[in-house]
């Protein structure tokens, strides 16, 4: 038991202390006109499917301290990273220039989705095995 807690709490501590990166992203531009965009203000992340560039504020909530990970919605983010070539790379690159953004800043948006789906799994399976015992 004293190793689930502490590990448990180690969980806690780098959920709570690893804050997304900030910014405005382009995930992927699809061949349709749907571009796939995230937002971060460092403590909430919002992202999704939209039409146009200046609608991140109204997208849903993939993240927050109070509410966690969405899990469906962060993996919806992460496919549509992983599938950016399927699209229209060129239309992606000028969304993230007029956003002001690089690839490499959507690719640590996405390293720390990726991160926090890993830590939400851990703490799931960490729950489940307390509740075995």
């Amino acid at each position: 038991m004293d190793r689930a807690a502490r590990l448990s709490r180690a969980i806690r501590s780098l959920s709570q202390h690893a804050d997304p990166p900030i910014g405005k992203f382009c995930l992927r531009s699809g061949q349709d006109g749907v571009i796939v965009i995230a937002e971060s203000d460092g403590e909430i992340v919002r992202g999704g499917a939209t039409a146009d560039l200046s609608e991140g504020r109204f997208l849903p909530i993939i993240y927050s301290k109070a509410q966690g990970l969405d899990a469906q919605s962060a993996r919806f983010l992460m496919r549509s990273w992983a599938m950016r070539g399927d699209g229209d790379p060129d239309a992606q690159a000028s969304h993230n220039e007029t956003l002001g953004s690089r690839t490499s800043d959507a690719e640590r948006l996405v390293r720390w989705l990726s991160a926090m789906a890993r830590l939400r799994s851990a703490t799931l399976i960490l729950r489940a095995r307390q509740g075995a015992v």
